[in-house]
């Protein structure tokens, strides 16, 4: 239904300064005219904030392609447009100053391995924006400064900025970017210029206080208090700071210097979208450091059957005199990437996995084993970061260590391959604290049901384990994690298994035997081989000793190909199509045909968590433990729905 909706790019211009958010016009009524605040209409409530916001989704969910994924033509499809995009939005020489470092790899991965290589950089006191994706329930969650997705009114002033000048410059020669290539360039967009605002204001700011440095105590304390009326009341143009320097100038400096002092970015960590050679983060010809994680088969309709094809698509990110780092990869994979550093004549280090004990006790913000993978790669391109910016030895002398890297690494270089092997292995306390403060949500996450919480005094009786793993390798992971989970889990409830634990969980008062049901919550997209997937997750969990009892099958809420803040179930008079979770529900009924799991399909995510609530409530002295995977959308449909 909603596809008709959305149809192509609605034809509105908004026009807005840094700071303010324009409500749309006509693309007519704004023709020839100069840019000024009549043409401006500030929006005060949360509810217009949110109307616009939701105008704004619809404006970028009409840029997502209705070709399918398997189109391979869509791969390396007019690369060379996104250069002419950046010179429309003036960022061509705004990027370099990001100090950008670039990661590519198997999803989950790299996204992990960007999180921990972001909060260890922001822990030793810097400024940090970082770009991922897929979001889960925001698209702003994509975007974040100092580790906290941007706000609406941000996110608002820096997408209407973007997609006004991409609308009146684009043209049948040169369309409007897709999806990913325009939130590319909108984060490109949003870390410059906080960088540059930082920059011109700590400048600016000078003056501030040549203004006011002779000014008697009396004026100036009245000065401040009517500074912060102003600063409540008006929004200012940025474009003024540039025409004079008088009082009102010096307000409008320290206003924006308090609001963006905080928010320059010294380093941009940008993840890989899809490949690399010819993703839109590639834009970026001078980044600091490059970084592959682990490489799996995933979105092999577009970069390849062969675990050579798609490392020689992740190597595309490689540039000359930059060096890259890599996480441990299968031979034929590394061979690959070994060839296309050689090519470049750049040096290529692989490196081995975090040591646990380097964390003084403390524990990875992500779980699993696989992430002292990822996390050794997040401190081996945090280093060179470091090193390359001139901070390194600021971490030294505060850690009072001479040697940084806690790990092994080989170093390929023109065929040339020697084991470098460091003997002081010690981790800084910036390190411990950013690896361990990491965070990504539906990755290894665990959360009880609020519901439940509320309604029993048992909040454990309904818990969800999340991991948007959705291929054979991280199924296989998020198995492993899960069996891992559960085992915690219960060794916890045997020393707790009454009334509050130390750590506010609760018991179960009125029994001292308790069931546990594991329960598979389970799609995919319909690109991928349930063939392949569902035997991965279940024989690792056999293997692990956990058995599901029961399997659910559902549809997305969320859609491919529509950007929403919120995400409805179907209608009544909806007809829904479950043929593809019929499938899915076939196949493990095959693979579980001894095991006596059973099924169910439900034709909407509320049903079927609705299900599971009632369940619980009936079962009382039954803890349901609900595994959430095989795809990112379906995770981020339970977080939207059991956050309520």
């Amino acid at each position: 239904m909603w596809l008709r909706s959305v149809g192509a790019a609605p034809t509105l211009k908004f026009h807005c300064f840094p700071g303010v958010i324009a409500k749309p016009t006509s693309s007519k009524s704004v023709a020839g005219l100069p840019l000024s605040r009549n043409h401006l209409a500030l929006i005060t409530s949360k509810q217009e904030m949110t109307a616009e916001y939701e105008e704004a989704l619809i404006c970028l969910s009409s840029l997502i392609t209705r070709r399918t994924r398997a189109d391979r033509s869509n791969k390396g499809d007019s690369f060379d447009l996104l250069f002419e995009y950046l010179k429309i939005l003036d960022l061509e020489a705004a990027i370099s100053p990001l100090n950008v470092i670039h990661v590519a790899g198997t999803k989950g991965k790299v996204g992990s391995t960007c999180t921990f290589t972001e909060s260890i950089i922001r822990s030793c006191g810097f400024r940090t924006g970082l770009f991922t994706s897929p979001h889960l329930i925001d698209v702003r969650e994509r975007f974040r400064l100092d580790g906290v997705e941007v706000s609406e009114k941000m996110f608002l002033e820096h997408f209407w900025w973007c997609w006004n000048r991409l609308q009146d410059k684009t043209c049948d020669d040169l369309p409007m970017p897709n999806y990913f290539r325009f939130l590319a360039l909108l984060a490109f967009r949003m870390f410059s210029a906080e960088r540059v605002k930082f920059t011109f204001l700590s400048n600016a700011f000078l003056f501030f206080f040549i203004d006011v440095i002779s000014t008697p105590l009396s004026m100036l304390i009245g000065f401040i208090s009517l500074l912060q009326l102003l600063i409540q009341k008006f929004v200012i143009q940025e474009e003024s700071f540039k025409s004079k320097c008088d009082c009102t100038t010096s307000v409008a400096v320290l206003h924006s210097y308090i609001c963006f002092c905080m928010k320059q970015v010294d380093a941009a960590i940008m993840e890989v979208g899809l490949g690399g050679k010819f993703d839109a983060t590639n834009v970026v010809q001078e980044p600091i450091v490059c970084g592959i994680s682990s490489l799996g088969y995933d979105h092999m309709e577009i970069l390849g059957y062969t675990l050579e094809e798609i490392a020689g698509e992740k190597a595309g990110i490689f540039k000359k005199n930059v060096p890259a780092y890599v996480a441990p990869q299968p031979e034929s994979a590394l061979h690959t990437l070994e060839e296309k550093a050689s090519q470049l004549g750049i040096p290529l280090h692989v490196v081995s996995p975090l040591d646990p004990g380097l964390l003084k006790g403390q524990h990875l913000g992500l779980a699993g084993e696989h992430q002292f993978i990822n996390a050794g790669l997040a401190v081996a391109l945090s280093t060179f970061w470091l090193t390359k910016t001139g901070n390194l030895k600021n971490i030294q002398r505060n850690e009072n260590v001479s040697i940084i890297f806690p790990y092994s690494f080989l170093s390929f270089q023109r065929n040339v391959s020697s084991m470098v092997c460091l003997v002081d292995q010690i981790l800084p306390e910036q390190f411990i604290r950013g690896l361990s403060s990491a965070n990504l949500e539906g990755r290894a996450q665990i959360i009880p049901d609020r519901v439940m919480q509320q309604q029993n005094s048992n909040n454990r009786c309904l818990t969800f384990y999340l991991d948007g793993a959705h291929s054979p390798e991280s199924l296989e992971v998020c198995a492993k994690w899960f069996s891992t989970a559960l085992r915690e889990d219960s060794h916890h409830f045997e020393e707790h298994p009454h009334g509050k634990s130390p750590d506010g969980q609760g018991g179960y008062p009125d029994s001292d035997k308790v069931d546990c049901l594991q329960i598979l919550l389970f799609n995919c997209m319909s690109v991928r081989d349930p063939q392949v997937l569902l035997p991965h997750l279940l024989n690792t969990c056999l293997k692990n000793g956990v058995k599901f009892h029961k399997a659910i099958f559902v549809p997305n809420q969320s859609v491919f190909n529509k950007v929403s803040s919120h995400a409805s179930p179907p209608t009544d008079s909806e007809q829904v199509d479950l043929s593809w979770q019929l499938t899915l529900q076939r196949v493990w009924d095959n693979l579980c045909h001894a095991e006596g799991s059973s099924s169910l399909v439900f034709p909407s995510l509320p049903l079927a968590i609705k299900w599971l609530r009632e369940s619980a409530q009936q079962g009382r002295s039954i803890r349901f433990q609900v595994l959430v995977t095989g795809s990112l959308h379906l995770v981020g449909d339970v977080l939207r729905l059991i956050k309520k």
